[in-house]
């Protein structure tokens, strides 16, 4: 194989031609999933600064996607996350996972609910898959309110009250 390219310069252009063909499909391939994601997805690094993100992640926050390339993490976050709280400072092996819950600054200073899994990527840059979970922490707040105005009324009520379930056995 080796003889052979060396001997014929044109065949080496054209392994060359082929295998870059073959990369830019594939980065284009995963390219096209990443911008196709429900979810925000972003790369940055420890200071917050932000390399990549999708379209998923600017449109949530409602920004352009000029507009959010030129943020930093700490610009859209209402609380800072620190080592014990999520990953934006600290050491992490390559591998190493964390997830947490923040509170998303959009540009119009609504705030959003949001969930982030991040992985440490062998760069040492960060890869975060960003989550709207605002509708799943409404419910769970509306829940906990019904719950706790049912245990007030049934603990102040002087009558003696009890709980039957008819279909059970």
């Amino acid at each position: 194989f080796v003889y052979t390219v060396i001997r014929r310069p044109e065949k080496l252009k054209q392994l060359v031609k082929v295998r870059t063909s073959e990369l830019q499909e594939s980065e284009e391939k995963y390219r096209s999933l990443i911008e196709q994601a429900a979810d925000g997805v972003i790369v940055y690094s420890f200071d917050g600064t932000i390399h990549h993100f999708n379209r998923a992640a600017y449109t949530e926050a409602g920004y352009t996607a000029a507009e959010f390339s030129k943020l930093n993490l700490k610009d859209l976050l209402q609380e800072r996350p620190t080592k014990e709280g999520g990953v934006l400072e600290g050491s992490y092996d390559p591998g190493s996972r964390s997830s947490f819950q923040r509170k998303l600054v959009r540009k119009d200073g609504s705030l959003a609910d949001i969930e982030i899994n991040v992985n440490l990527l062998s760069d040492g840059r960060l890869l975060a898959f960003v989550r709207n979970i605002t509708a799943r922490k409404d419910t769970e707040r509306a829940l906990k309110a019904s719950e706790n105005k049912f245990s007030k009324a049934f603990s102040s009520n002087l009558l003696a009250i009890a709980i039957y379930d008819n279909n059970e056995n």
